[in-house]
């Protein structure tokens, strides 16, 4: 096996790869903004699409899968220069980031099942990443096409893939300079979804890839897949990311009852998280409490009700968070019940920063500008402070929201660096139990 997998590591797949995505990058750059800029672009595209293809082609379906999208996707990119109707044009960018997005899936269980670290596997990691770029540059201008509002651009400039492809890039990095913004609810829901995306993404890959050097490539061997009833850190990151994604993509639609019975979703997710027992017994208590208030203080909010309300909402969420923590990052040994758990403790994170944002927001009106009362909205605010992003289109206002969003800031710097510390003693401490039998 050992030696199956290092043929495979060095089958230099990658390195195609990753010459291909180089030349997109570059091509995006230097092309001029014009038909035949655009079209020497698209044939590029098409091209990585297959670089891709082909590093990924072990995979039957993914083989597949990937010439029926690579071939629509084509005629999507070319539907102008053929002369096809205009909605064609919309197949391109869409088809390619799904496939760019089941690409990368394969990819990764390519690179991080490796039982050794080769160069070819760390070419790997990085073809990833930068697929993942291309993926969500591809959604954002799938989603500029369907909506030329979703998104905010405070210089005058075009709105091609290049544009969007810097968007994709510092937005992904959490670099956020602010010059192009996402305003539209699902344009905010695919930046906070990317931004947390590359966090963790660095996170976990620098911790795999160093757990398996530390190890030696002695790997255990995985354990069998529970029934999807029993992975309760699965579900609940599941649970946890639609339940953030949905109010972020819809907004207030529905009034004061969505806000609330998602509130009420959110709040029993955690209550999911901290498990049965007396600890789940006590937190009803507040969380009924707190929903009733929520309901007291209606559309308008506001007063005691809704700062005694968010402040037990505040109280619950760190508590889940605190749980969470010792039950998944705490654990003995990895598996992916850790990798879920650290995945649930990051959405919680930002699911408390929102309704702390609230909380601050009820204290002292006028905390944050543009002032954002919604749920979606303090959502966005607080994941993109926590992946330091700050794209800059809702900042605090004074001190108190001042001194939150610095300590949701340190909480998203420190978080990765905790992760990758535990996950490598982890392995580190797995190795020592193997070798001492």
């Amino acid at each position: 096996m050992a030696a199956e997998t290092q043929t495979d590591a060095r089958s230099g797949a990658f390195h195609i790869l990753l010459v291909a995505l180089a030349t997109v990058f570059a091509a995006l750059a230097i092309a001029p903004d014009t038909e035949l800029g655009r079209s020497l672009t698209s044939l590029l595209l098409t091209l990585s699409l297959g670089a891709s293809l082909w590093a990924a082609s072990r995979s039957p379906r993914l083989l597949a899968a990937g010439i029926v999208l690579a071939t629509a996707s084509s005629v999507g990119w070319f539907g102008s220069l053929l002369g096809l109707p205009e909605g064609i044009g919309l197949l391109g960018p869409a088809l390619s980031s799904a496939y760019f997005l089941a690409a990368a899936a394969v990819l990764s269980q390519r690179v991080f099942r490796t039982r050794v670290v080769t160069e070819d596997t760390l070419v790997g990691s990085i073809c990833i990443y930068l697929l993942l770029g291309l993926a969500f540059a591809c959604a954002y201008l799938f989603l500029d096409q369907l909506d030329p509002g979703a998104f905010e651009l405070r210089e005058t400039g075009g709105r091609a893939l290049a544009d969007f492809t810097y968007l994709s890039l510092v937005t992904m990095t959490t670099l956020g300079y602010g010059d192009m913004t996402p305003v539209g609810g699902p344009a905010r829901a695919l930046a906070v979804l990317q931004s947390s995306t590359g966090v963790l993404y660095s996170a976990i890959a620098v911790a795999r890839l160093v757990a398996v050097y530390t190890i030696g490539g002695e790997l255990p061997e995985a354990e069998p897949r529970q029934p999807w009833h029993r992975q309760r850190l699965r579900n609940l990151l599941i649970a946890l990311s639609l339940l953030v994604l949905l109010p972020i993509t819809f907004g207030d639609l529905g009034g004061s009852w969505l806000r609330q019975g998602l509130a009420a979703a959110l709040l029993l997710a955690a209550l999911y998280g901290l498990g049965a027992g007396r600890l789940a017994k006590l937190a009803a208590v507040p969380v009924g409490i707190a929903l009733a208030l929520r309901t007291w203080s209606g559309d308008e909010g506001g007063g005691a009700p809704a700062i005694i309300a968010y402040g037990i909402e505040v109280c619950v969420f760190a508590a889940g968070i605190a749980v969470i923590a010792r039950q998944a990052i705490l654990q003995s040994e990895v598996n992916l019940e850790v990798l879920f758990g650290a995945g649930c403790l990051y959405v919680l994170l930002g699911i408390w920063g929102a309704s702390t944002y609230a909380l601050v927001s009820e204290l002292g009106p006028g905390a944050l500008s543009p002032p954002a009362y919604s749920q979606g909205q303090l959502l966005y605010l607080s994941f993109m402070t926590l992946t330091t992003t700050g794209f800059g289109d809702i900042l605090p206002t004074n001190r108190l929201a001042e001194l939150v969003s610095g300590f949701i800031a340190c909480l998203g710097i420190f978080y990765p660096a905790i992760l990758v510390a535990r996950l490598v003693s982890l392995s580190s401490q797995s190795a020592g139990q193997s070798d001492s039998q």
